[in-house]
């Protein structure tokens, strides 16, 4: 099994193995559960902005979402969207991520520096939601080397084996009030390599907000 790490918020680890095999491709799942009786169908969107040497994503084809499902360079790629989100009914039953991200990172294109990786809860005013209504939020990376998939059969992978060949998780420890989107994690390059950092920088304007931060031009959901 591989040796997992946990990361706190702010902590970082290299993507370089000690045995100096860089990791490439790699799944990127992220989960979350609805609070315990509140009732509420929660539908949250993982997403990726790739940032230049400024810190900024020169166009829409940096970021990569639900409807962007994958960057132009083929580096970065969705699963797809879990539209119904997860229910607090029947999450305590539910195994696995609610969504997942596929990165290459040998395919990154140089002038790309850091890719942010951002959760936001979907039409979250008109649903009176925010991240205080969800608990055991998480990304976690999975060094995909030795798993034979396609995108499209990504889900057919037994959790069994992603938990096996996890090797970093990121926990939210908790999500405030009016926080309707998150920063949760960043890669970024590390001299010849790759380095991961836990963010969980909390927004309260959405992944709009987000997206307008790093320079691209989107509006409130």
């Amino acid at each position: 099994m591989t040796k997992m790490i946990s990361l706190a918020k702010g902590e970082r680890t290299s993507l370089t193995k000690k045995n100096k095999v860089k990791l490439n491709k790699i799944i990127v799942g992220l989960g979350w559960k609805a609070n315990k009786g509140s009732g509420l169908a929660i539908d949250m969107d993982a997403s990726a902005i790739m940032l230049n040497e400024s810190g900024q994503a020169e166009s829409m084809d940096d970021f990569i979402y639900y409807d962007h499902e994958c960057s132009p360079c083929g580096s970065i790629m969705t699963t797809g969207d879990d539209e119904e989100g997860d229910d607090a009914v029947d999450a305590v039953e539910i195994e696995g991520d609610c969504e997942q991200l596929v990165i290459s990172l040998n395919d990154v294109p140089d002038r790309i520096k850091s890719i942010v990786i951002v959760t936001s809860i979907y039409d979250a005013k008109n649903r009176k939601q925010d991240f205080s209504k969800t608990v055991n939020s998480y990304i976690r990376l999975i060094d995909a080397k030795d798993i034979d998939f396609e995108l499209n059969t990504i889900d057919d992978i037994s959790e069994d084996v992603l938990t096996e060949k996890t090797f970093c998780k990121h926990e939210l420890v908790s999500g405030g009030v009016n926080e309707t989107a998150f920063v949760f994690a960043e890669f970024y390059r590390e001299g010849n390599g790759w380095g991961f950092k836990a963010n969980s920088e909390g927004f309260k304007t959405g992944l709009g907000g987000v997206g307008r931060s790093y320079g691209l031009p989107l509006s409130d959901e």
